[in-house]
């Protein structure tokens, strides 16, 4: 808010508008460094604009403030490599908005140094874990992905309100949240001169995520999309937006209030929806719940490796019983979990997961389906993402299965 306020915005304006876009909350709480990342993107940003103001007047301050800039982006690198983007952005805006060539020289010499150091270390961890997750995304197709980016950048203000509601419902949210977005961009544009020499920073900061998102997707053939990876652009489109409110409201101050007012009605919404609607919240919680009446000391619950071993086990371990016995299903044993489970009565299937756990699922409940030992008595529970919780149980051959 610090930034606001040395800026000309209202902190408070700001401040709601950051807080109310939904990645930027939903990021704020997940146990992946967003929020420390977050935190030193925004020391960096505050300190570029101190570099800008300070260039003529306090020389040396420009420079200790540029200094600052490049170890907080460095850091925040290091904290969540995707932070590379927005920074490299924030530092480039600094970069020509200095006051003189001489000056150009003398911040890339100072912010260069400290950001360059840290990315060295990022690097490293960079390198190391590339390969380790092949196949997280599906192949790169500019038009899909473009079009995944746009959906998440929309999100990443307002929610997933379409999710809420059903049918033409759905369609007819959807497309009022489309038409809210151009609204608010058409209005920044129209008057772009008079949001201030920090426009190109936030615009930049906005639209850089998405950009070394697509330059990601070339490089490795994937298509990398995730509401989280977009979430940095939030407080930067937030800046932007309350720029353009404030332009706006010299012109035009009660229509500007009636559309600020909208915004933020409409992502207050989306961001309580996240604590409430099970559309938005992770369904580990009320599969398990489903399942429980199954679980116990006869039964085991099949649950899909997925991509990497942490995201699915961990949430399922988080939600079950210490004692619940539990048999992991992997690209290499999914085949042969009839064998791995034939101590048990009953085998209860886990069928939520990424793509690749998918994989696991399916060929598992495939083998089971065709052993003579076991059979399905039916899915228990299942949610609008294709997740579901299916029984098998473990009889005699020519046994007919029970019907739950």
């Amino acid at each position: 808010m610090l930034t606001a306020w040395r800026v000309g915005l209202s902190p408070l304006m700001v401040g709601l508008l950051i807080s109310f876009s939904y990645g930027f909350g939903y990021t704020g709480h997940i146990a992946r460094g967003f929020a420390l990342a977050h935190l030193l993107i925004a020391v960096t940003v505050f300190a570029v604009v101190e570099v800008v103001r300070s260039g003529v007047t306090a020389p040396r301050s420009s420079l200790a403030w540029a200094a600052i800039a490049g170890l907080a982006s460095g850091l925040a690198t290091m904290t969540n490599y995707l932070a590379v983007f927005p920074a490299a952005a924030v530092l480039a805006w600094v970069f020509f908005a200095a006051v003189s060539w001489k000056r150009h020289l003398w911040i890339v010499f100072t912010a260069g140094i400290p950001f360059c150091m840290t990315m060295i270390i990022s690097l490293y961890f960079f390198v190391v874990q590339k390969d380790s997750r092949t196949g997280q995304f599906e192949p790169f197709s500019p038009f899909s992905m473009l079009a995944r980016l746009a959906q998440f950048n929309m999100a990443n203000l307002f929610g997933g309100l379409p999710l809420y509601v059903e049918g033409a419902a759905r369609t007819a949210v959807g497309g009022s949240l489309a038409v809210l977005l151009l609204v608010v961009v058409a209005a920044a544009a129209y008057r772009w001169r008079q949001l201030g020499q920090t426009r190109w920073l936030w615009l930049s900061g906005a639209l850089a995520p998405s950009a070394g998102l697509v330059g990601l997707g070339i490089a490795f053939g994937n298509s990398p999309v995730e509401l989280r990876y977009v979430a940095f652009a939030a407080p930067f489109a937030a800046m932007l937006i309350a720029s353009a409110a404030t332009a706006w409201g010299r012109l035009a101050p009660v229509a500007t209030a009636a559309v600020l007012g909208l915004v933020l009605t409409v992502q207050f919404a989306g961001t309580l929806g996240m604590q409430l609607h099970s559309a938005t919240q992770q369904p580990f919680r009320l599969a398990i719940a489903a399942a429980s009446p199954y679980l116990g000391d006869s039964s085991v619950l099949l649950v899909p490796f997925g991509n990497d071993g942490v995201g699915i086990t961990g949430s399922v371990l988080r939600e079950i019983s210490p004692a619940q016995s539990v048999l992991t299903m992997s690209n290499t044993n999914a085949q042969s979990v009839p064998l791995r489970a034939s101590a048990y009565k009953m085998a209860v299937m886990f069928g939520v997961s990424d793509r690749d756990g998918r994989e696991q699922i399916n060929v598992a409940s495939a083998a089971l389906r065709g052993h003579p030992s076991w059979c399905s008595s039916g899915i228990v529970w299942h949610d609008f993402r294709g997740g579901y919780i299916e029984v098998f149980d473990h009889v005699l051959p020519q046994t007919s299965c029970p019907v739950r």
